[in-house]
Formats: C-alpha cells, structure tokens, sequence
C-alpha cells in the first residue's frame, strides 16, 4: 500500500510542474556539501569497524529449507502497456527520437542492465555484469565488512559523522532516486544516456529510479535480453500479462533467443572452479553448518565429474553428441538434486560468496611472485593467481602502444568467479526438454580453445514456452519458447524491415505454440520509394567471361578473385559517393584482401574510390573513417562482413550507400556440429526437407538484412548488385524482399549488366 501511494504521488508530480522548485532545492542542498572518499586502516578502536568473525560474509547463512516461501507483498500499481523490444539500446534511442516527434506523450522508461545504468565509476570500472551486480548489492550491504574501511570527509577536509543508514553507495539515495524519477515520468529523460546524464547531475541511481516507475509508465522500452530471459524480466518487474508486446527486428528473434540462452562451460573454467571450492572448504570446513556443507560438497561433486567427464571425451577424434538422460548418466551424479542444489546456490548468493572469497584472498597472496619463494609449494588459491597473472602479462605485452589510462581494480576484482558460469551450466541441466542435446566438443590446439561443454536445444520456441516455467538453457531455433509470451500478452506484434522469410517463424506459432491459423495476421508492404529510384542486378559472370558461382570450392580460386574485382573496379567508377561491398565471412574478406593487395589490384580499386575494411576490433574508428570519405566527390568503398557490426542496425543512407554489392551468399558452416544436430531435428520432428530450408533461411536472412542497409528514406536512391549466378535460382530469389525481387533484373553477361548500371545513375 505504501508503495502505491509513493507511486501515485509521484505520478501526480510528473503532471505538475510544482515539484521543480523542490527539486531544484534538494540538489543544491546535496552539491553544497562536497564529500570525498579516502581510503585509509581500519581503527581498531572504531566501533564500526570492529569484526571479530572478518570472513563471517563469506560463510552462507544458515539454510533450513528447500521450499521456496514465497513472499508476501501488494498487488502493484498498474497500468496497461505497450512493452517495445529490440535488440540494442541504440535503436530503443532511435525510437525514443521518433516518438517525441509525435504529438503523443506518454509515460515512457528505458529498461537496462545496471552496467548500462550505474553511476559510479567505481563500480563500472569492474566492466563484468555479473561483479557490477555483486559489488551493486555490496555496497547496499551494511554487513560487508569492506565496505567501512573509507572515512568521510567534506570539502574542507573535516570528518563528516557515519550514516546510520544501510547503504554506502553515494547514488544510492531515496530523495535522489525520487527526484530522478520524476524527471522520467515528466518525459525530460527517456533514453539510457539522458537518464544516466540526469542521475549523474541529481547524484541519484539510475537503475534504481528507473525500475522504481517502470510500473507506471505506458511504453516500457526493453532490449531482447530482457523481454526474452525470465531472471531478467522478473528483476525488473516486466509483467506481460494482458499488455502488449512489440518485438523489432524480428526476422531472427528464434535465433536470438538461441544467443542468449547460450551456455558453454569449458576446461579452464571447471579446472580453477574445483580448486575454488576445494580451497573453500579447507578453510571453512568446521565452520559450515550440516546443511550448507552437505550442498557445498554436492557442488564439488558436480564440478569434479563434469571436470573428470571433460578430460575423458576432450582428445577424442571427434566431437561427441548426448542427450540430456544420457549426459546425467555419464557424470555419475545420481544423488544430487539439481533443482535443490539450484535452488541453495540461488538463495543463500553462493556465487557471490565464492567471488567474495576469490577476491579477498587472491588480493592477499598478491599476483606478485618472489623468486626465493619459487620452488616453495602454492596454494590453489595462489596458483589461480598465477594463471591471472600470466594472462595479464601476456595482454599487456600484446599491445604495442598503452595510452595511460585510469588505475584499474585489481586483477581478481576484474575477473568473474568462474562459479557463475558452472551455476549457468547447472540451471541448464534442469531444463525439462527432451530437445536438450549437449555437445562435447574437443581441444583445438589450432585455434587455443580448450575442450568444453555446449548445451544447446533444438527448439527454441521451446523457450519462450518455459519462460514462465522457470526453464533456461541454450537453445537452436526457436520455436516452442514463445508458446508464454503470445499466452500471456494481449497482443504480440512482430515487425521488421527485411522479414522474408517467414515460413519458419509462422511454423514457430502454428506447430509448436499451437496458434490458429485464423488468429495469425500477416501485413507486408511496398518500398515507400518509385521505382526509378532503385536497380537490382544479380550478374553470373564477370568482365573476364570466369562464372561467379562463389561455392566454397571455387570461390578463392585466381580467376574468381579477378572477375570480382574487375566487376567492382568497373562499376564504381560509375557510383557516386560511398558504397559497400559485403563478404560473407571475415575469413573470406580477409583473404581477397591479401589475394588483390599481392596482384596489385588494391591499388588499382583504390584509385577509384579509396578502400577501407572492417575490422573485428570493437574500437575501431573504420566507421567514422568511411563517413568522412563518402562523402566527398570521390567517394569510398567499406568492406564488410556479413553477420558483422555494420551489417545490421547500421544505414548507409544517401551519400554513405549509393551502391551495395553483395559477394556470394554467406552459407552457415555445414560442418557444424550445431547445425547438423539442428537439421537433423527439423527433419525428424518436422517433416523431410525441414532441416535444409532452415539452412536456406539463416543464408537469406542475413543476405536481406545487409542489403537492406541502402535506401533508408522516401528520398534515397542507391543499386543493389548480386555477384553470384545462384541469385537467379526462384528458390534463392524468391526469398528477398519483395521492394527488391520486383526490381531484380539478372544478367549472365557483364556488358548488360554495366549498361543498366550506368543508365541508372545518369537519370539521378
């Protein structure tokens, strides 16, 4: 009740403009005194700080039940919503931007992660999710012994007296948080940057303000993870009932929810997790209570057989495939609970007091090894160390030129607890699906990866369906997994720019989630430009008469190589501004560079326009690079990879994309493990011939999506060209857009296809 009120108080506050004043009062009020924060001993005569048990927070509290008592608590002020999901935090801005250009106005919330939310530096500079959270709850502890070893002082150096309250977080304040969310539901900050800017400003956390009116606002704007994963959605609050749901982007959401139930757990990580827990125990042993050591030694037990498993399968001449009974029975765990261990682990933050133990006592062996003390014998703890410490040398030695930079949290502090990622693969071993396959995948010295366990489902849909089962898993295509969210939701609406094609999203909804044929509407329509304003053309072979059939045999031969770059060399000399050429795969991009840089070519296609290439490194400035170029008289081509960053969510709108050329068409590895075991189920549980239209769908999807980066507006013009003579097969032309198949002209010859070219641009 008392929340309700808050809540309607606060609405009624956003409806007025009388709170500015008190706002206005309560932030100079805050800023007139500045505090900062000093490290310095603990006191041994501070009453705050005296702890006669210091590793009292790293011992879990004593467990009476596995029943999970639900919690008492009022029904929620609510209202009905229109919950919009896409896939990055951009596009949640992009669509805030179009919304304030309507005359509609309401409630609206950005729904993030804390590490998109949080305000304090310090606890940013952890970077991993999963410590972010941990140090958020931390430092909201009053109970964590860390947290009183800082003093607090004012501006002029004097020692400002303790709080009495629970919390330690500067942000973390009630009248700052309250400020903060009025100014959401005053529609002053809708996207993640404005809030965070806003919470900076009041000192209030973001986080916080924004789950604290998420239940009153109209248009809740969540990025996939979120509407997706259950955990997340139920952290938040996010209620689907009877609201409507908007999924963007929806040609590949069975793929996403495929990503994001994604669970790996390799070699490393169970290696260094049992001699965690093995250390744990040897220090705590007489202290656990009966209950917590029986579930901490069952823990071990679990990550030793996974760890013995592991080692049996990893140097095996082939990957290994099992189903989920067969799996159970291989690691010989017979008389553990996985639910109930599960379920301790999750209610007494096991993982969290794992980490805690990590940090503190990896900080107190210190990464700095003496050589005397070399041959001495280590603790595990202090090896674990060792292996950090090797990593980071070997990272910093890699990096040819180190800007300075802000000190950074100790190498523990940065590095998650390899718990969290053995309880993932715990949660996924509960998954109630016969569809459950793991994978056993062995070392490849090649490539540095160690041997590992993937557990994967074959029906995502499944997925979606469990949401509100309490399932998780990896999960393959996606099917069965949106069975809750169409239940529960009054509405879903899926949209997309590039949707074709759909057949196995509509099979999702009528086979698996058991929707009526009648109660599915589809809605496609055209481009919103003429047709004088776009060309497609899909060309079989190039200037040198060589056929682009661009097939994994013969697509690295000299002679293809030479026909693509003859077909690119000649056709930009035609195209003004930028343009973009799409490989299929970073290795393919990789090779025609090195392949036209040794002949000579490069020179010849950077005459023309100069060349840049995408690069795998997330802080590449290729991009802005590219834009700057473009959009001169000259012009630039970008070469891109697609599946890559600049595939998707990316515009090369007027000037930046006059021409897209698509090289080949970007098949799936056949080879995979995963995507065999994908095939091979639609085939069996579908009918024949499911399993290869699934792999034509994942080709042309992402094909759509790259080439539907051009003509971004009513008045853009650009050509589409198709470098591969299988773009004529109906099969793989039918599957594009409909605004380009409807233009799509295919040439055998080059000379043809030159001449549509050019007479296009003439006419602009």
């Amino acid at each position: 009740m008392a929340q309700n009120k808050r809540l309607a108080a606060r609405l009624e506050r956003a409806r007025t403009d009388s709170s500015r004043s008190s706002i206005s009062d309560r932030i100079r009020k805050r800023k007139g005194r500045v505090i900062e924060e000093e490290n310095v001993e603990f006191d041994i005569n501070d009453e705050v700080h005296k702890e006669k048990d210091p590793d009292s927070d790293l011992i879990p509290v004593d467990y009476l039940s596995d029943e999970e008592i639900p919690e008492e608590s009022e029904s929620p002020l609510k209202c009905t919503k229109i919950i919009y999901a896409t896939r990055t935090h951009s596009q949640l801005n992009q669509f805030v931007a179009e919304i304030q250009k309507t005359r509609f106005r309401p409630r609206v919330v950005t729904v993030g992660s804390r590490a998109n939310l949080c305000v304090n530096d310090a606890v940013l500079a952890l970077k991993q999710g999963n410590l972010i959270n941990d140090r958020c709850n931390e430092l909201r502890d009053s109970k964590n012994p860390n947290i009183g070893a800082k003093k607090l002082k004012d501006q002029n150096g004097e020692k400002v007296p303790k709080s009495t309250k629970s919390c330690h977080c500067e942000y973390f304040k009630s009248d700052a948080i309250e400020d903060l969310a009025d100014q959401i539901l005053a529609l002053k900050t809708n996207t993640l940057d404005s809030v965070v800017e806003t919470g900076r400003r009041l000192q209030g956390c973001a986080y916080f303000a924004s789950r604290s009116v998420l239940p009153i606002c109209e248009l809740v704007l969540v990025p996939y993870q979120v509407l997706l994963h259950k955990p997340t959605r139920e952290a938040w609050g996010v209620d689907l009932k009877n609201n409507i749901v908007v999924v963007d982007e929806a040609h590949n959401l069975l793929q996403t929810i495929s990503a994001i139930h994604a669970t790996e757990l390799d070699e490393k990580q169970l290696s260094i997790g049992a001699t965690l827990i093995r250390d744990y125990i040897d220090r705590f042993r007489s202290r656990l209570k009966a209950k917590n050591f029986m579930y901490i030694r069952q823990l071990q037990k679990v990550v030793v057989s996974l760890e013995n498993l592991l080692r049996k399968f990893k140097n095996q001449p082939e990957n290994c495939v099992y189903t989920l009974p067969r799996f159970l029975t291989q690691m010989s765990c017979t008389e553990v609970d996985f639910f109930k261990l599960l379920h301790y682990m999750e209610t007494t933050n096991l993982c969290k007091k794992f980490h805690g133990y990590f940090m503190r006592y990896c900080n107190s062996v210190g990464v700095q090894s003496k050589p005397k003390e070399a041959e001495k014998p280590v603790s595990g703890v202090k090896m674990l160390m060792n292996k950090l410490k090797n990593v980071e040398n070997q990272e910093n030695l890699s990096k040819i030129e180190t800007p300075e930079e802000p000190e950074k949290p100790s190498v523990a502090a940065r590095v998650s607890s390899p718990l969290y990622h053995i309880m993932q693969f715990i949660e996924a071993l509960t998954t109630p699906s016969d569809d459950a396959r793991i994978i056993i995948n062995k070392e490849d010295p090649n490539n540095g990866k160690n041997a590992r366990f993937h557990f994967i489902l074959l029906n995502p849909a499944e997925k979606l369906r469990d949401i509100v089962k309490n399932s998780r898993s990896l999960v393959l295509i996606g099917a069965e997994k949106l069975r809750d969210i169409v239940k529960n939701s009054r509405s879903l609406v899926l949209i997309g720019g590039t949707m074709q094609p759909v057949d196995q999203l509509l099979d999702a909804f009528e086979r698996v989630c058991e929707i009526p044929r009648a109660d599915i509407r589809e809605f496609s329509c055209g481009h919103v430009i003429d047709d004088n304003q776009l060309t497609a053309i899909s060309l079989g072979r190039g200037p040198n008469q060589h056929e682009l059939t661009l097939t994994y045999a013969n697509r690295s031969t000299s002679a293809t190589i030479a026909a693509i770059t003859q077909c690119l060399v000649n056709m930009l000399r035609q195209v003004p501004n930028g343009a973009v050429v799409f490989f299929p795969s970073y290795d393919y991009m990789g090779f025609f560079m090195k392949a036209i840089k040794n002949s000579g070519a490069l020179a010849q296609l950077s005459n023309v326009k100069p060349v840049f290439f995408e690069s795998r490194d997330a802080n590449s400035n290729v991009w802005q690079k590219f834009c700057t170029a473009a959009k001169l008289e000259k012009g630039a081509l970008l070469c891109a990879v697609v599946g890559g960053k600049l595939s998707e969510g990316i515009n090369f709108s007027d000037e930046l994309g006059r021409c897209v050329f698509m090289v080949g068409l970007p098949y799936a590895n056949k080879s995979s493990i995963e995507l065999q075991e994908q095939m091979k189920y639609l085939d069996e549980k579908v009918r024949s011939g499911s399993g290869s239209a699934f792999y034509e769908a994942l080709c042309m999807h992402s094909v759509n999506q790259a080439i539907g980066r051009v003509i971004r507006h009513r008045n853009d013009y650009a050509a589409i060209i198709l470098l591969d003579s299988r773009f004529a097969k109906p099969n793989i032309s039918q599957a594009l857009p409909g605004w380009i198949k409807d233009r799509l002209t295919h040439h055998d010859n080059f000379g043809p296809a030159f001449s549509q070219l050019v007479k296009f641009f003439k006419s602009r």
